[in-house]
């Protein structure tokens, strides 16, 4: 049978690329006391002003309410004292819980402090959690603010001091996606096109018949909802930007078998009211329990909840640096996944840092945000050469009910509640055949623990797996495990419940401030010669390590440094390339490994030296026939 055909939608020529824009521009703009108005007869759906997204009016304008004694239909706060159905006709974004900011109608509102809502919320919110309102002309009382009135046809703005909208450029979200896919769509290829301001998505596959949709060397901004919402199968998003994409990145829905690679995420997930509104809002990736997608190589930088959220079966996520994910919510974690039927997941090779966790609008919420989590009933999965540093509360995190998990040569640098925490008592489904080996667990804070234990509900039982051949060190305290409710223990207390019998302790005590430790690290697909001058350093198994240290790609190592000087020609490097039977007039390359920081001084004799001077690789021109020689000092 014939190859199928490819559709190509693409730049045509050079130049800048084309941008399909979700927006109009607005201008002819009346003063009306503190704010501008205009005539506008399209539902706008968000509203920017010299590409800046404006806020759209809310009360309170900062902050929020309390609520208590809320349902899913209904909010209760004493700070409800406008008169009787002041509210109807708004929305009210309401944290329900610590993992979200839920977001829907209000159908009515009474003086005495409730609201009625309508879609029902998905959870019934959490006693003293916060709340606002918005979308209401009365509130329109800050500077950028903005409203529009459906009914009146008019679009509201409220401007700073002195700001005049007629001399910016104004722009009105009013179409919802850039590109929607229909019904048994296949073999598209979308490339270097720019999605700027859809009040819904960039792109979206609206139907799971459709398959092998590839988007590619694409820019997304400013969708209220997702840059590319995905259904269907086979589908391909890959060398792509993603930047102030309101809801999520990419979304993976109904379908599956599809690869996310080699994107860039920025400013994902900015605003509590923005996206769906609902459960598993703001991330960069989600997958929304669906089966084999492969993402690698993706750069995550600031995100409002998870990264990277993988539900479902057969995911594969590896080489992918996050960094500031968790920034509004918390339960949860830059790399997540949830729930029974989530299961054959594999985390490998990601560098996961800076994830903070927010509570604002919680009460009591204690939550401790890892670097990598396992959420309720998880099973059968992998997580293995991860590195994890810069302060997260916890590296990796087993919640209640996960089972037959692995967790292999990971590092974990610093955390500062508990390196590996298992909260067995979460759930009552027990937490069985876990296994916890080769790992380097490195605690920077007196007060932290290498692991945190609950034990299985309603028992005493801590037997979750094996826990071995680890590196477990914590140089500032004797106490390197935790059991609820209240019991610590030391190494070797800690041995003698039968775990880590063949790891290693700390073998240096210091106190704060001293830190000795040093994290190297590889988040590249190439091998990383470091180079460590004349300074002595120890491996965690106490080997001495003078002159370089080699990172294999996405690896990396945790060293001492001893503060004392190595004996000198410990590193001898390899010169490569051409040593004999080179003609006259003839050029050859010469190389030696590459020392990141390093300089180079090449000295050659009987020939010229016409490239690479400075560098670890040079290119010689040899003269006539005779000897010739070639060396090399590194300078670091």
């Amino acid at each position: 049978s014939s190859a199928p055909f490819i559709f190509v939608y693409t730049a045509y020529s050079t130049g800048s690329m084309p941008k399909i824009s979700g927006a109009e521009l607005v201008s002819g703009w009346s003063a009306m006391g503190n704010y501008y108005t205009v005539p506008y007869t399209t539902t706008v759906g968000n509203f920017f002003i010299d590409d800046d997204e404006m806020t759209v009016a809310r009360f309170p304008n900062s902050g929020y309410l309390i609520q208590s004694g809320s349902s899913q239909s209904t909010i209760n706060s004493a700070q409800i004292t406008q008169p009787e159905d002041y509210w109807a006709g708004t929305r009210v974004c309401v944290r329900t819980c610590q993992w979200v900011w839920e977001t829907t109608a209000v159908n009515s509102s009474t003086s005495g402090g409730s609201l009625t809502v309508a879609p029902l919320l998905q959870i019934s919110p959490i006693g003293n959690y916060g709340f606002f309102m918005y979308n209401k002309l009365a509130e329109l009382d800050t500077a950028r603010e903005w409203f529009y009135d459906t009914a009146a046809d008019l679009l509201y703005y409220y401007p700073p001091t002195g700001q005049n909208p007629n001399s910016k450029i104004c722009e009105a979200a009013v179409y919802d996606n850039g590109l929607q896919i229909s019904d048994n769509v296949s073999n598209l290829v979308l490339e270097n096109l720019w999605f700027d301001k859809q009040a819904r998505n960039g792109i979206a596959v609206s139907n799971n018949t459709s398959t092998n949709i590839k988007v590619k060397y694409c820019t997304f901004t400013k969708q209220f909802l997702s840059g590319v919402l995905l259904r269907g199968n086979y589908h391909q998003v890959s060398n792509c930007f993603f930047r102030h994409c309101d809801g999520k990145g990419v979304e993976v829905t109904q379908g599956g078998k599809s690869i996310i690679n080699h994107n860039v995420f920025r400013q994902i997930g900015r605003y509590k009211n923005s996206g769906s509104g609902k459960q598993t809002n703001l991330e960069a990736i989600s997958l929304a329990f669906v089966d084999s997608v492969h993402v690698h190589h993706n750069n995550i930088d600031s995100v409002g909840y998870t990264g990277i959220h993988a539900d479902g079966t057969n995911h594969i996520v590896e080489f992918n640096i996050l960094a500031n994910c968790m920034l509004l919510l918390n339960d949860g974690a830059p790399l997540k996944s949830f729930g029974a039927p989530s299961s054959n997941i594999i985390y490998r090779y990601n560098f996961v840092s800076a994830t903070p966790g927010n509570t604002e609008g919680t009460y009591n919420a204690n939550f401790l945000t890892p670097g990598i989590y396992f959420d309720f009933d998880v099973s059968s999965s992998l997580v293995a050469f991860n590195t994890i540093y810069n302060s997260p509360d916890v590296g990796i995190f087993f919640n209640g009910g996960t089972n037959n998990i692995t967790a292999l040569n990971n590092i974990v640098y610093g955390a500062t509640h508990n390196a590996i925490f298992f909260n067995a008592s979460s759930q009552p489904e027990p937490m069985n055949s876990m296994m916890v080996k080769h790992n380097k667990l490195f605690a920077l804070n007196p007060l932290a623990y290498i692991y945190r234990q609950s034990p299985n509900q309603g028992t005493t039982d801590f037997t979750f797996g094996i826990i071995d051949s680890n590196y477990v060190f914590q140089p500032y305290s004797n106490y390197v495990a935790f059991r609820t409710p209240n019991s610590q223990f030391t190494f070797s207390g800690w041995q003698a419940t039968g775990n880590d019998s063949h790891s290693k302790p700390s073998f240096v005590n210091w106190n704060l401030p001293t830190d000795n430790s040093v994290l190297f690290m590889n988040p590249s697909d190439t091998i990383l010669v470091i180079g460590l001058g004349n300074t002595k350093y120890l491996d965690l198994d106490q080997n001495e390590i003078c002159g370089i240290l080699t990172l294999p790609p996405w690896q990396s190592e945790i060293l001492i440094n001893t503060t004392t000087t190595c004996n000198p020609c410990t590193y001898t490097p390899n010169l490569q390339g051409t040593s004999v039977n080179v003609c006259s007039n003839e050029q050859a390359v010469y190389t030696i490994p590459h020392i990141t920081g390093a300089t180079y001084e090449w000295t050659v004799t009987g020939g010229t030296i016409i490239s690479g001077q400075g560098t670890n690789t040079i290119t010689v021109l040899w003269d006539g026939a005779g000897t010739g020689t070639v060396q090399v000092l590194q300078f670091q």
